[in-house]
């Protein structure tokens, strides 16, 4: 029910002042708990009035499934005007500049980054999943076939981010994958066959 809208976005307010309270451990999770229903549900619902406020809970907390359920709120709400920030958390853990520590939590931000940008379809988003596509992600997240699966979605043509790729690149592995990520697209053959070419 879209009547709820105003409703939630009053109680996200209210959580997001909440999050910075340090309670007891119980209280911190029924808050966290609380604040992914609450995003989940906007997210749901596409109320695109409160992208700002979801943004806030990516800037503002740590807890990766609160973070990973807002990344994806994002992006069914369509908050198309976050997209470079969500472009460049995503290249950071794919060249993995974050907390190398914490892999498992890299791994569930970065499926969540790759959800997002799957649905905001912008064409500045597919170089960051090409390189999510062929990263450092062990095969049980799915990252990598996530975020394939993605950029045959927000680009039918993706001959000149590809070439980018090929002459910026000096791993064959790398160059290889632009290639086959280049054939995989629903580019004209004479586009792949330029790609080739170089």
């Amino acid at each position: 029910n879209r009547d709820m809208i105003p409703v939630l976005l009053e109680a996200l307010e209210e959580q997001i002042g909440n999050l910075e309270n340090t309670g007891t451990i119980t209280e911190q999770l029924q808050t966290t708990e609380y604040t992914k229903s609450i995003v989940k549900e906007l997210g749901r619902l596409k109320a695109t009035e409160a992208a700002s406020l979801i943004w806030e809970i990516v800037e503002s907390v740590n807890e990766p499934f609160l973070l990973g359920e807002a990344i994806i709120s994002l992006g069914k709400v369509g908050a198309k005007q976050y997209t470079n920030e969500l472009n460049i958390l995503l290249r950071n853990l794919n060249f993995n500049l974050g907390d190398i520590q914490d892999q498992r939590k890299n791994e569930i931000l970065a499926f969540s980054l790759v959800t997002a940008l799957e649905r905001l379809k912008q064409p500045e988003s597919y170089s960051p999943l090409f390189f999510a596509s062929t990263g450092w992600y062990s095969s049980r997240s799915s990252v990598r076939e996530k975020a394939a699966e993605a950029m045959l979605n927000i680009l039918d043509d993706p001959i000149e981010q590809l070439m980018d790729v090929l002459i910026e690149s000096k791993e064959y592995d790398i160059k290889l994958a632009a290639l086959t990520a280049g054939f995989k697209s629903k580019a004209s053959d004479e586009n792949k066959a330029s790609l080739a070419v170089l």
